[in-house]
């Protein structure tokens, strides 16, 4: 996981340039849509419990874990 701004996404920005080389990106979780081909999740949907499923269910086809691994990157970033 790594925050960043959608004019970084957009302008692809030095740092977002970096974490493109350096991760394979799965999936964007935002409040806008940034136009990339990666697949995009709004943060809205994931307070809805049918749509919090489907990105589950995404994370889990790309071989994580959403109720473990994702708190375990987190940790680990901040």
């Amino acid at each position: 996981m790594f925050p960043l701004n959608y004019s970084d996404v957009q302008n692809i920005s030095e740092d977002f340039q970096k974490i493109k080389n350096k991760y394979n990106i799965i999936a964007c979780v935002g409040n806008i849509q940034p136009n990339i081909d990666i697949p995009y999740f709004s943060i809205e949907e994931l307070f809805n419990k049918g749509s919090r499923e489907k990105f589950s269910k995404f994370l889990e086809s790309e071989g994580l874990n959403a109720e473990e691994d994702i708190y375990k990157v987190a940790k680990k970033i901040y």
